[in-house]
């Protein structure tokens, strides 16, 4: 059940088993703090690997969005800030038409 919910939100096997990991360690540490008579165990499962598997998705953006900045920085001097800016694709389009 979690290995399919965690696919539907990253669709990328490979990091499964470890967000699954993750998941199982955080119930581990939050066991005395679960209360059965508040909400059941398969929605806490589930809303943690959710959770989880979004927080990987934004570092992979985030991961992602930091290398594009440093490559472009690195063939194109003076780009600043986002490699994405308006400023920053004009800059990288007049260096590939150069």
């Amino acid at each position: 059940m979690l290995r399919t919910v965690l696919l539907g939100v990253i669709r990328d096997e490979s990091e499964v088993d470890d967000i699954l990991h993750d998941v199982l360690l955080q119930v581990w540490d939050l066991g005395d703090k679960y209360k059965p008579g508040r909400r059941g165990l398969r929605g806490l499962l589930v809303t943690l690997a959710r959770q989880r598997a979004l927080d990987r998705l934004r570092r992979r953006v985030a991961y992602r969005r930091a290398t594009l900045t440093s490559e472009a920085n690195a063939v194109i001097p003076g780009l600043t800030g986002r490699a994405d800016s308006v400023a920053n694709k004009l800059k990288f389009r007049q260096a590939l038409e150069a």
